[in-house]
């Protein structure tokens, strides 16, 4: 079960654009608010059309989504650091890859962007940061978290603690 992090060991992704093409492009940066470094487990990104009224999930390979792997299993990240990051838009989706600088008519679906972040610190707390937004064509940013969708944006929660072990008392006391 996720428990909110209060210790503000975060990691965020800002600054993500499109750039449109055949397939696009996608950029962003990922930034440590943390006093620690960080390393990443485990990164899930997808770009994928919808309808704002439909169901949106975060990044899974099991769902079925064309999910890219942005940042590389055992990849460190300094305290304070910024790494930036290009990807491309996976041909094997139903688009294409086909990223537009138009904006799409009001009964056609829209891009989103779509990550999952996994990182942890060498105490073994597990943390994760999830993104999902719409892209905003006036200036081609994913920066439109739909109320309905809002639930799917987090930064820094906790996915799993390690319990402190007290170490037991010595039998030949008693």
């Amino acid at each position: 079960m996720a428990v909110p992090n209060e210790k503000r060991f975060a990691v965020s992704i800002v600054d993500v654009r499109a750039i449109p093409g055949r397939p696009g492009k996608v950029t962003f940066k990922v930034c440590s608010q943390s006093s620690e470094a960080v390393e990443f487990i485990r990164s899930a990104v997808d770009v994928r059309r919808r309808f704002s009224r439909s169901r949106h999930h975060l990044p899974s390979a099991s769902r079925g989504y064309a999910v890219v792997t942005a940042i590389e299993p055992g990849m460190t990240i300094d305290s304070g650091g910024q790494m930036p990051f290009v990807i491309n838009v996976d041909r094997r989706t139903g688009f294409n890859g086909v990223t537009r600088a138009e904006a799409p008519a009001s009964q056609e679906p829209s891009l989103y962007f779509a990550a999952r972040l996994f990182y942890r610190r060498a105490t073994g707390e597990l943390f994760e940061t999830a993104v999902y937004r719409r892209l905003d064509y006036s200036d081609l940013s994913f920066s439109t978290v739909e109320q309905a969708i809002a639930h799917l944006n987090y930064t820094g929660i906790a996915a799993y603690q390690a319990e402190s072990r007290e170490r037991p008392p010595d039998l030949k006391d008693q």
